[in-house]
């Protein structure tokens, strides 16, 4: 096969395994796809299976990190504290519109830097529509925001981004190492950002909104006792994660850990939830994030593909409190 025709059928293969991971034919799982993906590269020949397993290994601590983010994030959700929150940033801005969307771009911002922006893009978007439609504001000035925090706001620490963590593996940079660079120039994109959206969308905002239609914010966590857990996890995973080079442990060691303590408090019906999902987006990762097309002269990673996926499709386990329903039960099972 000469070079041209490498290249062609390289990015064929990966162009039909990102759109199958998205369409998501028969309702079958992203990993099923990936893995095909991978296997149809293996059996062409386009890359040995001594270069993929080479591959993988040399990037194990980053996709190692992103499962543990992944898990982290959704167990956090599954405690309600997306939509606390939310529902924080609506009773704050005490029925100004204005001081809603602020609230809602420092809490996108937070969420990017601590859980990553796919976190944002997945979990608190669709929370902060919720929220809007419930109030009777524009939804438009709110997507714009909450997809642009989400990438704006991920140049801060390495997990706040996949591409980030890759860098911060690839050079050995510490967490500390990394903040210390990056905290300027993720101010100064965070204001820019902020500015020009209220410019933009000056007009659409809103001025007012009635407040007093809201659930209080304790309403909306299922089980408090786990929230409280959850929130504890967070912070400590978080100074973990800078402690870690001094403890001689990778960080994802801390992330794991944290997961696997909240994972520990949830119910078993939901645990199994959580494990289908995790194992699906794990398999999905890990199965072919090593084979990176490299006779096209591209480092796309499949992994890429699989996290644009799962913007689409990762919808089949979330927290029930998505709409913001009014809360009728005094102690409800975590769901």
């Amino acid at each position: 096969m000469t070079g041209t025709a490498r290249v062609v059928v390289t990015l064929t293969i990966f162009a039909t395994m990102l759109a199958l991971v998205v369409v998501r034919p028969r309702r079958w799982s992203e990993a099923w796809w990936t893995m095909l993906g991978a296997a149809a590269m293996l059996a062409l020949g386009l890359v040995s299976p001594r270069q993929a397993i080479s591959a993988t290994l040399a990037g194990k601590n980053a996709l190692l990190f992103l499962l543990s983010l992944l898990a982290l994030s959704l167990l956090v959700g599954k405690s309600g504290f997306f939509d606390w929150a939310a529902l924080r940033c609506a009773h704050i801005a005490r029925g100004n519109a204005r001081s809603l969307y602020r609230n809602a771009f420092v809490l996108g911002a937070i969420v990017t830097a601590i859980l990553s922006l796919d976190t944002t893009a997945v979990i608190l978007t669709p929370i902060m529509l919720a929220l809007v439609k419930r109030l009777r504001l524009p939804a438009t000035p709110y997507i714009v925001l909450c997809a642009l925090v989400a990438n704006v706001g991920s140049l801060l620490l390495p997990i706040s981004n996949l591409t980030n963590i890759l860098f911060a593996d690839a050079f050995h940079q510490t967490f500390v190492a990394f903040a210390a660079r990056m905290v300027a120039p993720q101010i100064i994109a965070l204001a820019t950002t902020y500015a020009l959206l209220r410019w933009q969308f000056r007009r659409h905002i809103g001025e007012h909104f009635a407040s007093e239609s809201l659930p209080d914010p304790a309403r909306v966590v299922p089980n408090r006792s786990y929230f409280m857990v959850c929130v504890a996890v967070l912070v400590v995973v978080l100074v973990g994660y800078f402690l870690a080079p001094l403890l001689g442990i990778e960080p994802y060691v801390i992330a794991f850990a944290g997961a696997a303590y909240s994972r520990s408090l949830v119910q078993p019906a939901d645990a199994c939830a959580f494990e289908r999902w995790a194992s699906s987006r794990g398999a999905c990762s890990l199965s072919s994030s090593g084979f990176s097309l490299p006779y096209t002269g591209l480092r796309i990673s499949a992994s890429s593909a699989c996290r644009l996926g799962g913007l689409f499709t990762c919808d089949r386990v979330r927290p029930r409190s998505f709409s913001l329903p009014p809360v009728r039960r005094r102690s409800p099972r975590i769901s």
